[in-house]
């Protein structure tokens, strides 16, 4: 890779940092790479997820996600009610 090639992919990152960045805070820090991939989708640019994900960890930003939650069972799960004659 030349010194020219290298020099303009630099800057295209960090271009693309900064619109991610951007779209990130804009919706309230819980856009993951899919969301902003759609984004950027939209403005036309086509970029990967991965792509977008490696940066957003270079930048140091996470998108926010629903934890699961573990829910007891009332009943226990092989216990019948009614017998097996």
């Amino acid at each position: 890779m030349t010194a020219k090639n290298e020099q303009e992919k630099a800057t295209e990152e960090q271009k693309l940092k900064e619109e991610i960045l951007r779209i990130f805070n804009e919706n309230h820090q819980v856009f993951g790479t899919r969301k902003i991939k759609g984004v950027l989708l939209k403005a036309g640019h086509t970029v990967s997820r991965r792509r977008i994900g490696r940066l957003m960890g270079e930048i140091g930003i996470q998108s926010k996600y629903a934890q699961p939650s573990y829910k007891p069972m009332s009943t226990r799960p092989n216990k019948e009610s009614v017998r097996n004659v």
